[in-house]
């Protein structure tokens, strides 16, 4: 017998054509996993979009599933869907973790960019850790050792690739800046502005241009209001989250206190 999941059923609250794409890939994972009897697992995802089909195949009988990203901590991650009667066991995550060891510091961006210019596609790279001394990177096992094998240098600088454990990552602190500063409301114009200390006019620009993302999602509109813990980013620019409304001053400007990432 045919397993068809209700796409309609389980998409029907998601306006978004984009992420609607994205879920219905994931769907289809787990509609082959209740077919086949096998365990699947899906593309690395930002965390806005696992968010989304959690509520949604949780409503699937008969199916159990698995957020994974190497580590936990990890922004991007995976679903491992599998049978409700099979025992989960870590290697169905099919994650493999490169080291890239190198005499020079490597960037983020030139590592992301020499493994997509293999060919590696965005959505079977997880998380990329970057050190003084090296560089991590959580990937999809079956491209894993394709990189390791084609990748000698990342810029100008020679690297050596080998491939390590889970418990082997290593993350650097994350250093905090707290800003203590106020708004005239918690618009996101006004937060970026504040938070990254550019003209609000700035900030309008670069939202209205797709470069402000709020809780991993592209910004519609420089008016969408800003709550506590709303984590912003803004490309070229870093992430600030906001942790506290303190309150009023006389002027009846908002009174907040970010953190920035460093």
């Amino acid at each position: 017998m045919k397993m068809r999941l209700d796409r309609t059923k389980l998409l029907n609250h998601i306006n978004d054509s984009d992420i609607q794409s994205q879920l219905t890939k994931i769907i289809d994972k787990a509609e082959q996993c209740l077919r086949t009897h096998q365990p699947n697992a899906t593309d690395f995802y930002e965390p806005h979009i696992i968010a989304k089909v959690s509520g949604i195949l949780i409503q699937v009988p008969d199916l159990h599933f698995t957020i994974a990203g190497g580590y936990s901590e990890a922004e991007r991650r995976r679903i491992v869907v599998y049978p409700d009667y099979m025992e989960y066991d870590n290697e169905l995550e099919h994650i493999s973790v490169l080291q890239i060891n190198s005499l020079k510091p490597i960037s983020h961006p030139q590592v992301l960019g020499t493994l997509t210019g293999l060919g590696i596609k965005r959505e079977k790279i997880g998380d990329i850790i970057t050190t003084d001394k090296y560089c991590q990177v959580i990937m999809d096992k079956t491209v894993a050792e394709f990189a390791r094998y084609n990748i000698e240098t990342i810029g100008r600088v020679k690297v050596t690739i080998d491939e390590t454990g889970r418990d082997k990552i290593s993350l650097p602190e994350c250093q905090l800046k707290e800003i203590t500063t106020t708004v005239a409301s918690m618009r996101l114009d006004g937060i970026v502005a504040a938070g990254f200390n550019i003209p609000r006019q700035v900030a309008t620009n670069l939202i209205k241009a797709d470069k402000v993302k709020c809780n991993w999602e592209i910004a519609k509109s420089p008016a969408v209001q800003i709550e506590v813990n709303d984590l912003i980013s803004c490309r070229k620019h870093g992430r600030i989250k906001v942790v506290e409304i303190i309150g009023t001053t006389k002027k009846d400007r908002i009174k907040i206190k970010i953190n920035k990432l460093q």
